[in-house]
């Protein structure tokens, strides 16, 4: 999986859609975020941001 498959946008994307991705699915999926969160996804996602 390719990490602009992780962060749900296209290959072409540009870094404002990237970063509003990112910054939309970090909300979601933070340890912190109580129910539906995961830190395995977190994980994936901030390693894809990077």
């Amino acid at each position: 999986m390719t990490h602009y498959a992780v962060l749900g946008v296209p290959h072409d994307a540009d870094e404002r859609s990237i970063r509003s991705a990112f910054r939309t699915l970090v909300r979601r999926y933070h340890p912190d975020a109580g129910e539906g969160s995961s830190a395995d996804t977190f994980r994936r996602l901030v390693e894809a941001y990077e």
